[in-house]
C-alpha cells in the first residue's frame, strides 16, 4: 500500500518537490527496512533538510550498514546541519560496529563543543565505543563525568573493563554499581560473572548467586544461568554449578557442555 501510494505521489511530482512527504517516504522505507529505496527518495529530492538527512541514517543504521550510515553522517557535518541525539548516537554505534575510532572522537569532540557531551544516552555511545576500541582510560573519563547514569552507562564501562581483561575493576565498579541500587541487566550481569570466572573472585560470585538465582527464572533465563554455570565450572565449584543447571528451565547445548566441562576438569 505504501509503494503504491508512493508511485501516485511520484506520478503527481510531490515526492520531489515537498520535504514533508519526502521524509515521510524515507521514514515509510527506513521502517520497512528498504534502504535503496530510501536512499532513491533522498536522491530525487530538490533539496533536502536535516530531518531528510536523519531519516536517511537512521535507515541505514537500523538496517546495520554502518560504514555507509558513517559516510552519511560526515557528509551531513560537511554541510553544517546539526544533527538531532538519537542520530548522533546511531552515528557512534555506527563507528563502533566499523572499528572506526578517529570519527567516534571526531563524535566527541563535537557533543563537547555543542555541550551535550553530559547526556546519558550519548555518553553510554561514547563509553562503548572507547571500551571496545582499547581506550579505557577514555571510556572511564567519560563515564566519572557524567551527571547521571543508568544501567546502559553502568553496563557499558563494566563492558570495557572486561573486555580488556581489567576483572578487578570490572568487580570494583559492580560493587559501586550496586551502592547507588542501580538494578543490572543481563548485559552487565554475563560481563560481571565472566570477570569473576576470570579471577575466582569466590566472595564476590557468591554475594551474586542468591540475586541472580532469585531472578532467573523470571528474567533472566539461559544465557546468564549458563554464565554462571561456566564460572563455577572454572572456579571449581561444581556442586553450585550442578545447582544452576537443575534449576534452568531451558537447558541448551551450552549448559550441557559447562557441565560436562566440569567433570572432566575433576
Amino acid at each position: 500500500m505504501g509503494i503504491e501510494l508512493h508511485a501516485g505521489i511520484e506520478r503527481q511530482g510531490f515526492a520531489t518537490r515537498t520535504l514533508f512527504l519526502g521524509s515521510a517516504l524515507i521514514s515509510m522505507y527506513a521502517n520497512l527496512f528498504l534502504v535503496s529505496k530510501a536512499q532513491y527518495v533522498f536522491d530525487k529530492l530538490s533539496s533536502q533538510d536535516l530531518v531528510t538527512w536523519d531519516s536517511l541514517i537512521l535507515a541505514y543504521a537500523e538496517k546495520g550498514e554502518n560504514e555507509r550510515a558513517v559516510q552519511l553522517y560526515e557528509e551531513l557535518q560537511e554541510g553544517r546541519l546539526p544533527p538531532c541525539k538519537y542520530v548522533l548516537s546511531c552515528a557512534l554505534k555506527a563507528c563502533t560496529n566499523v572499528g572506526s575510532l578517529c570519527e567516534g572522537r571526531s563524535i566527541h569532540d563535537y557533543l563537547a563543543k555543542v555541550g551535550i557531551d553530559g547526556d546519558v544516552v550519548l555518553g553510554s555511545s561514547l563509553i562503548d565505543i572507547y571500551g571496545r576500541s582499547g581506550v579505557i582510560l577514555e571510556a572511564r573519563r567519560v563515564f566519572d563525568k557524567l551527571p547521571e547514569k543508568n544501567v546502559v552507562c553502568w553496563g557499558a564501562i563494566i563492558t570495557s573493563y572486561t573486555l580488556e581483561n581489567m576483572a578487578h575493576g570490572a568487580l570494583e565498579i559492580f560493587e559501586s554499581m550496586q551502592e547507588q541500587t542501580v538494578k543490572p541487566d543481563q548485559v552487565t550481569l554475563l560481563c560481571v560473572l565472566k570477570a569473576c570466572g576470570k579471577i575466582c573472585a569466590t566472595k564476590k560470585y557468591l554475594q551474586l548467586h542468591d540475586a541472580i538465582m532469585i531472578r532467573m527464572d523470571r528474567e533472566l533465563g539461559t544465557a546468564v544461568g549458563n554464565a554462571l554455570i561456566d564460572m563455577y565450572v572454572k572456579c571449581g565449584v561444581i556442586r553450585k554449578a550442578h545447582e544452576v543447571f537443575d534449576r534452568l528451565l531451558n537447558q541448551d547445548v551450552v549448559s550441557w557442555n559447562a557441565r560436562f566441562a566440569g567433570y572432566v576438569d575433576m
